[in-house]
């Protein structure tokens, strides 16, 4: 986020500055934020991040939120099917490459992408 200064001359009028310097600027701390992952279901299989075309074939999915320790910090159902249980615990327990598919998603946040 480039550095931004305030100035404000003798009649109060306020004016904003910012450096012409691309290396004047402050990072955002981004330790925290979690990442999004899309687990679309299409008839009993489970698809990660599914392209437009899978995306097209399926009624139901899921965003789920994990941080970098792994934690999964939110789900959200999207699409117009229904999801019973057993499918959500299915859907959050999909394994990509034989680990869970978190993990790639965790890795690449400790590596600040």
């Amino acid at each position: 986020i480039p550095n931004v200064t305030i100035n404000v001359d003798d009649e109060g009028q306020r004016e904003i500055e910012l450096s012409d310097d691309p290396h004047d600027c402050s990072r955002i701390n981004t330790e925290n934020i979690p990442c999004l992952v899309t687990v679309s279901k299409i008839g009993n299989q489970h698809i990660v991040d599914a392209t437009m075309e899978e995306e097209a074939c399926c009624l139901a999915c899921l965003m789920v939120g994990v941080t970098a320790k792994g934690t999964i910090c939110g789900v959200r159902k999207e699409g117009s099917g229904s999801l019973a249980p057993e499918s959500v615990f299915e859907m959050m327990e999909v394994r990509l490459n034989g680990n869970f598919f978190v993990s790639p998603f965790i890795s690449a946040i400790r590596g600040g992408f």
